[in-house]
C-alpha cells in the first residue's frame, strides 16, 4: 500500500495514458511525494498528434505531478525557473542523467582495420533528430567509405548509403554500442529539446568513443567542446567533423579517452547517486 511508505518516488508518471486519475490517487495515499521526470513532457509538442494521444496522453498528468508533489527533480536546467514556479513548495533540484558505468564498458580498442562505423541509437519519436542529418550523411558516403548503423525500434532507409538498421534489444545493447567508431548526437533547436538531458551522448561518451552532437540544449554542458566530445551548430559543421573524425584515428582516440573519464567523474551512478539521497532525505525532513 502506497501510504505504508515514508517517501514515494515517481519517474515520469503513475500511468502513461489517461487522465489525472491515478496521479491524484497516489498523492493523496502518500506522506512525500518526489516526483522525477526527463524531456519536456510538460509541455505540448509543436507537431501534429493523432486525436487519441491529444485526449489520453496530454501534458496534464505532468503538471499535475510538478505542482503537487513535495519535491521534483529534473534532467535539464531549463526547467527549472518553470518547475519552481509551478510546485506549490518551490521545490526543483536539477540532477543530470547518469549511467551505470559497470554496464556501459569501455569499447575494447581494436587493432584490424575496418571500415569506420557512424552510429546513432535512439526511439521513432526521435527520429526526426536523425533525418535532419540525412544529406549529411549523403554527401559524406560520396567521400568515404563509411557504414551507418542505427539503433531502434523503426525501419529505416537512406539511399545512397551504406546502411545497417538493429533492432534495440536490452540484452546486446552494450555490444552493439561497441560495434561505433563515431556517435551522433543532433538536436533542433526548440523548446522541446531544451528537456532533454543528453543521455544518448552520455552512453557514446561512456564506452569510450568520440560523439558530434548539436550545440544545443544540455549539450555544451556535458561536452567539453573538441575535448571530450565535439559541438556543431551547422550542416556544415557537422559534415566537416564528421570527416575529420574519420581521417584522424588518433582525435578519435583521445576524445573517446578523455568522454569516459568525464562520465564516469561526473555524470555515473556512483557520482550522482549522493544528490538523490539529499532530495530524499530534505523532502522527509532528515538531515542531509
Amino acid at each position: 500500500m502506497v501510504s505504508n511508505y515514508d517517501i514515494v518516488y515517481i519517474f515520469m508518471w503513475v500511468t502513461p495514458y489517461g487522465s489525472t486519475f491515478f496521479e491524484r490517487a497516489v498523492r493523496s495515499l502518500s506522506k512525500v511525494l518526489v516526483y522525477d521526470f526527463d524531456d519536456s513532457i510538460h509541455i505540448e509538442q509543436n507537431k501534429k498528434t493523432s486525436l487519441f494521444l491529444k485526449i489520453f496522453k496530454s501534458n496534464k498528468k505532468s503538471n499535475y505531478l510538478i505542482e503537487n508533489s513535495d519535491h521534483v527533480i529534473i534532467s535539464s536546467p531549463f526547467h527549472a525557473e518553470y518547475c519552481s514556479n509551478l510546485n506549490y513548495l518551490n521545490k526543483c533540484t536539477y540532477i543530470p542523467c547518469s549511467l551505470n558505468t559497470g554496464r556501459f564498458t569501455i569499447k575494447e580498442k581494436k587493432v584490424t582495420r575496418e571500415k569506420i562505423v557512424i552510429g546513432w541509437t535512439g526511439t521513432f519519436s526521435s527520429k526526426v533528430y536523425l533525418d535532419t542529418l540525412r544529406e549529411v550523411f549523403i554527401e559524406l558516403s560520396k567521400r568515404y567509405d563509411y557504414v551507418l548503423k542505427v539503433i531502434g525500434n523503426f525501419d529505416y532507409e537512406l539511399n545512397g548509403v551504406n546502411l545497417e538498421v538493429i533492432e534495440w534489444k536490452k540484452k546486446t545493447e552494450i555490444a552493439d554500442l561497441h560495434t561505433f567508431d563515431i556517435g551522433v548526437y543532433p538536436l533542433i533547436k526548440d523548446q522541446w529539446a531544451l528537456g532533454k538531458g543528453a543521455l544518448k551522448a552520455m552512453q557514446y561518451m561512456a564506452i569510450g568513443i568520440p560523439t558530434v552532437a548539436t550545440n544545443y540544449g544540455t549539450n555544451p554542458q556535458v561536452i567539453d567542446n573538441n575535448e571530450n566530445g565535439i559541438l556543431v551548430d551547422s550542416s556544415k559543421e557537422w559534415l566537416e567533423k564528421l570527416e575529420y573524425l574519420i581521417l584522424n584515428p588518433n582525435e578519435r582516440e583521445r576524445i573517446g579517452i578523455n568522454a569516459r573519464k568525464k562520465i564516469v567523474n561526473y555524470y555515473s551512478v556512483k557520482s550522482l547517486g549522493h544528490l538523490y539521497l539529499e532530495v530524499f532525505r530534505e523532502s522527509n525532513n532528515e538531515p542531509v
